[in-house]
């Protein structure tokens, strides 16, 4: 039995999300009381179905962000640990500037201050999808850089979620704007633009608002959206209108989209490292079966976000990994199941 942890970001102060100091305090606590392999030797394993040591733990970082190269890889290195990281491609930057990172900081180099300032995943997601870039995310040079401690693994492309069907659940405020409704609508959403489930792009036919619907409520006034109920009022009133409000692709278009994605993905991938790439780790942990054999085409394994152990009987393609907390005691407490058989 084993533990696969996936991380996202890592933090210059506490104020946002996990600190660094934290992380580092978390490597330390790792060491102390698991052997800390590289991803690939437990995706092997279950790969070949050999029986798994109980005290084996993994380290993961899904999209590619900056801070991965700035504070996460001076403080894996530090430590001796070898990770893998799932980079979203379209989110890498074609760029041969390397930024400072901790190693620099330690040595002098560059002051405190000088080093990247991470922008939350939301904000970071957000400003790609406005600019076309981000400098949040890691530049294919970074990348490189980082390859010594990181395995890199497919994480597709596109990375972002589509509404998937069912009736009406929400609308769109036009004040907080998620970067998920941006993706899937394609343009930054007004209020009363209507919200349905979503999920992963790669995971689901692609829902599209009708543009009838869309066209009748950027009618409706600012004084409409001030009424009180205005939101079960305009569920109603598209409803009756147009039935479904969205249309949806063919189960045949959407595979063959995320068949071409996965592979081209990969292979761009492979040849801005020019090295092979052998996991793949599912967007937003979601999948379903076409993507599931789509993977299993292009990959040696994949890890999902299902919290679990890693046992010889795991599917290789649906790996678990267990996510982390911000605050040691939470993460201590899920190392405890773990060790315990209970998580």
């Amino acid at each position: 039995m084993a533990l696969i942890l996936y991380y996202h970001k890592i933090h210059k102060t506490p104020r946002e999300g996990l600190w660094y100091k934290s992380f580092d305090l978390q490597l330390r606590l790792l060491k102390s009381r698991f052997k800390v392999v590289p991803p690939g030797e437990i995706c092997s394993a279950v790969a070949l179905a050999r029986s798994l040591p109980e005290n084996w733990v993994s380290i993961t970082f899904d999209d590619g962000y900056a801070d991965n190269l700035v504070y996460a890889y001076p403080l894996l290195k530090k430590h001796g640990l070898k990770a893998a990281l799932f980079p979203a491609f379209s989110r890498l930057r074609a760029s041969e500037d390397i930024r400072p990172t901790l190693e620099d900081y330690w040595a002098g180099k560059v002051s405190f201050g000088e080093l990247h300032t991470p922008l939350t995943m939301s904000r970071a997601n957000l400003e790609h999808f406005e600019k076309g870039s981000s400098a949040d995310f890691l530049t294919f040079s970074e990348l490189k850089k980082i390859s010594d401690v990181f395995e890199i693994g497919g994480h597709a492309s596109e990375h972002a979620r589509v509404f998937a069907g069912g009736e009406i659940n929400d609308f769109c405020d036009g004040k907080n704007v998620k970067w998920t409704h941006c993706r899937a609508f394609g343009e930054k959403p007004g209020p009363g633009w209507p919200l349905v489930s979503m999920k992963s792009s790669i995971a689901a036919a692609r829902g599209t608002l009708k543009p009838g619907a869309r066209d009748f409520v950027r009618s409706l006034d600012g004084a409409f959206f001030r009424r009180k109920g205005w939101k079960p009022r305009l569920k109603a009133e598209l409803e009756a209108r147009f039935g479904e409000v969205f249309t949806f692709e063919s189960e045949a278009g959407k595979e063959k989209r995320v068949a071409e994605e996965i592979a081209s993905s990969k292979a761009a991938l492979e040849a801005a490292l020019g090295r092979r790439i052998r996991y793949f780790s599912y967007p937003f942990g979601e999948y379903d079966a076409h993507l599931s054999r789509v993977v299993a085409r292009n990959f040696s394994a994949a890890v999902t976000t299902q919290k679990k152990p890693v046992t010889a009987e795991t599917d290789p393609y649906l790996i678990p990994r267990a996510s982390v907390s911000d605050d040691i005691f939470t993460f201590s407490g899920v190392l405890l199941k773990y060790r315990l058989g209970r998580l």
